[in-house]
């Protein structure tokens, strides 16, 4: 029975850190604003602690680029497009 309550312990204390620690996800306009057909749109960039880079328009959210990180760090560009909306 006290293998039991100190497995369930163990088990308790190791699962504390995910509830306190709070995700890091930074979001912010990227300064780019434009009309089309009429509409307003913007361009939000979003970061999070790995170096993950994503940039989504409002304009049918539309996902123009996504920076991921390599095995040595290096960010590239993993998203097919086109230059222009």
């Amino acid at each position: 029975m006290l293998k039991l309550r100190t497995c369930a312990a163990l088990i308790l204390l190791a699962g504390l850190p995910a509830l306190t620690s709070a995700p890091y996800v930074d979001v912010k306009p990227a300064g780019y604003q434009s009309v089309i057909d009429g509409k307003q749109t913007d361009l939000y960039t979003l970061k999070n602690r790995q170096g993950m880079v994503v940039k989504i328009s409002n304009y049918g959210g539309k996902i123009v680029e996504l920076l991921v990180p390599d095995r040595n760090g290096n960010l590239g560009d993993v998203v097919m497009g086109f230059d222009t909306i």
